[in-house]
């Protein structure tokens, strides 16, 4: 197609000291405050509107005032999140709190060549950990685990298995990739030199089909459902990205890429759904999907249901606990102060399906779609002070993404953690964590950033 040229000076890119501020389309959509009243809004939706609320509601009048009060919860962790957004605003208004400078990141070439290889040792590792997992398994069995539930729990457990060599999860491995080194691969995609040592910029067709592969290996390893929502999200950034980036896009082309990418997800979903629970039920699947379903969070407030986390800080210091590589340490320091964090799989995991079982057999709740959700886990943890926490929490996230927006690097490290839970509140239980798959639509993100600073160095040839 077309392909457009810039001059860059690598010198003085290197050597640049300014300060980055951008304030282009969609960075208002990536900020706490939108975030929490997305939140909001989709909580809403899910209590509200899931698959056959009407009927239900109508059989069970409980129901309406269970979903109730669980949406006041969720108003009052949203209120009290904006809450600390507005007072750090005032107090740094106010130049009552001064923070000192972080250490600015202009990536270079030389970095982006090396983020490269390293992605490439990371999409090498999912290819030969999933061949390992198919011929260890056999890929008869592996088909059979989108209808049985027996056999896909034992299938995980051996990609687990499979994924561990020497101790060490190659699995894991890709959280060596930090963000701006993932960023920074992406931009070395769109990117060439020429004869004459200049730097074409090529569409960003790469990227898209790289995030798109390195997500479907990620969900085919971890035998994932389809997380429509997600995916959609991405979308969403893949957008800004192209608003903001030299390569132009037109609103034809979006729509014909986010149609194409909409009509297989639903294929290969319907697929799986037909399968496993027969063609009737697929459309309340996708339904389910897309804006959830009875929430779980109501029958905790509500006291029927008591999360197996209660009274610890499980979910309210999931920073720490999924930290990564760390994450080990810090469940071991929890354990010894007597903070019971609970281990994944067996019997802990035995024990929340009987609890799930029960509470939907008495309350009437849909049993497929048990979402939590993070408000009442941190609701679980710490009672009453939950406001305290999101109060806090509102505040500090603030506090990083005003850094972030600047390109600082300690604060778009950080700020990581707390996107891209942020994101998806509404059936998340931990406040704050990272999983790999967050971490590739978040570097679509800060791409922008370091778009906009590349552009900004380069001389139009």
């Amino acid at each position: 197609m077309y392909s457009w040229v810039f001059v860059m000076h690598n010198t003085d890119y290197e050597n640049s000291q300014r300060l980055l501020s951008w304030h282009g389309f969609g960075i208002k959509f990536v900020s706490p405050l939108y975030l929490a009243i997305l939140n909001m809004m989709m909580v809403l939706v899910a209590i509200f509107f899931p698959p056959s609320w009407f009927e239900a509601a109508a059989k069970e009048p409980d129901l309406v005032f269970l979903n109730a009060k669980y949406f006041v919860l969720t108003l009052i962790c949203t209120c009290a999140f904006i809450a600390g957004i507005v007072i750090y605003r005032f107090l740094r208004g106010s130049h009552k709190i001064k923070f000192g400078a972080s250490p600015k990141f202009y990536p270079s070439l030389g970095l982006l060549k090396k983020s490269s290889n390293i992605l490439r040792v990371c999409l090498v590792i999912n290819i030969l950990t999933m061949v390992i997992v198919f011929y260890g398994i056999g890929f008869q069995n592996f088909s059979k685990s989108f209808t049985d539930k027996d056999i896909a729990l034992a299938v995980r457990n051996q990609i687990l298995v499979v994924g561990r060599i020497g101790g060490v999860n190659i699995l894991a491995l890709q959280t060596f990739v930090f963000v701006s080194l993932v960023i920074a691969s992406f931009i070395y995609y769109s990117a060439r030199k020429d004869d004459n040592n200049r730097v074409v910029i090529r569409r960003f067709n790469v990227l898209f089909v790289f995030v798109v592969v390195t997500y479907l290996l990620v969900c085919v390893l971890t035998i994932t459902r389809w997380p429509i929502l997600q995916m959609s999200f991405a979308f969403l950034l893949t957008y800004i990205l192209y608003r903001n980036s030299s390569v132009g896009l037109g609103v034809r082309r979006i729509f014909k890429m986010g149609s194409a990418f909409i009509i297989i997800s639903l294929a290969v979903f319907l697929g799986i759904g037909t399968l496993k629970m027969g063609l009737s039920h697929v459309l309340g699947s996708v339904i389910g999907y897309t804006i959830a379903s009875y929430n779980l969070g109501a029958a905790v407030v509500d006291g029927v249901f008591r999360v197996p986390t209660s009274g610890s800080t499980y979910a309210t210091l999931g920073f720490f606990w999924q930290f990564p590589f760390l994450g080990y340490y810090f469940r071991q320091i929890g354990i010894a102060n007597g903070l019971n964090l609970p281990v994944a799989g067996g019997a802990n995991m035995t024990e929340v399906d009987a609890w799930a079982r029960v509470i939907t057999e008495t309350t009437n709740l849909n049993p497929h779609w048990l979402w939590t959700t993070v408000y009442s886990y941190i609701y679980a943890d710490v009672g009453l002070a939950f406001v305290i926490v999101f109060l806090i929490y509102g505040a500090i996230s603030q506090y990083l993404f005003e850094n972030f927006n600047k390109l600082r690097l300690i604060h778009v490290l950080l700020y990581a953690f707390f996107f891209v839970y942020q994101i998806a509140w509404f059936t998340s239980v931990f406040i704050s964590s990272t999983l790999l798959v967050d971490y590739f639509a978040y570097t679509l993100i800060i791409n922008m950033y370091i778009r906009a600073d590349w552009r900004r160095a380069v001389v139009v040839a």
